[in-house]
């Protein structure tokens, strides 16, 4: 397939949070990781919370032309097909991500708004993706929880080999390249483009499902146990809320490294 082999090249990096935020040491993070949880939010009460923590987190950045001015919650963050994270220091909401997977044929999502033209050839080919967007990270909490902003990206790769989608992708901007790069071994799609609502060029990076055992090997924080993918990405039944899960990263490769 000659549209699949054009998800190559270079390598990039991350939409809210600089890459430097995002990398720490491997005794700090394994201490970071030991303080959070993820859980997936369906009430009106955490997606205000959301809403909030992405009034924050954009307006303290100069990616977008407008501020936003109240909480930031979309129609694609209600769809029962969307997986909105909120990463939780205790009861503290210190970070969050939206995945969405996209195949032909589903609701569109945000990458797809930018990319529409580069991607409609490889969906129609059969292929799927996770799409992860509204990354924010608490800017006042990237000092006291170093690693934090890897620990809630994890969750896209995490969702690749969970929801059995073919790439995880990425919309950023150049200066993360070498992030996504180095860690992500992300290759580049698309781009760059000037989307008309944003301030930067954008890149499409991806990716595949294959190279898991690989970042795992290289980055014992990817690593995940089979009760962590399934309490994070099963829909709860009955009406039940969603459970708390702590993250199961590789903690005793992460502290012998």
């Amino acid at each position: 397939m000659e549209a699949t082999k054009n998800l190559e090249v270079r390598k990039a990096a991350a939409t809210t949070v600089p890459a430097a935020t995002a990398l720490a040491s491997l005794e700090s993070l394994k201490e970071t990781a030991q303080r959070l949880t993820y859980r997936r939010v369906h009430s009106e009460d955490d997606l205000q919370e959301i809403g909030m923590l992405r009034q924050k987190a954009f307006d303290a950045r100069q990616v977008y032309l407008e501020k936003f001015g109240s909480a930031v919650i979309e129609p694609i963050d209600r769809e029962s097909n969307t997986y909105l994270f909120g990463v939780y220091d205790g009861s503290n909401l210190v970070a969050s991500v939206r995945l969405n997977r996209l195949e032909e044929g589903s609701r569109p999502t945000p990458v797809q708004d930018i990319f529409a033209d580069y991607l409609a050839p490889l969906l129609s080919q059969g292929l799927s993706f996770i799409d992860p967007s509204r990354l924010v990270v608490d800017p006042d909490m990237t000092d006291s929880l170093p690693g934090l902003a890897l620990l809630t990206l994890r969750l896209g790769p995490l969702a690749t080999r969970c929801l059995d989608a073919d790439y995880c992708l990425a919309a950023v901007k150049k200066e993360h390249t070498p992030f996504y790069r180095r860690v992500f071994q992300m290759t580049r799609m698309a781009g760059p483009i000037e989307p008309d609502h944003m301030r930067v060029q954008a890149y499409l990076l991806a990716v595949a499902q294959s190279t898991w055992p690989d970042l795992v090997r290289r980055y014992p924080a990817f690593h995940y146990s089979e009760t962590e993918g399934r309490l994070l990405f099963q829909n709860a039944s009955n009406g039940l809320p969603y459970l708390s899960v702590a993250p199961t990263i590789g903690l005793d490769a992460v502290a012998s490294q």
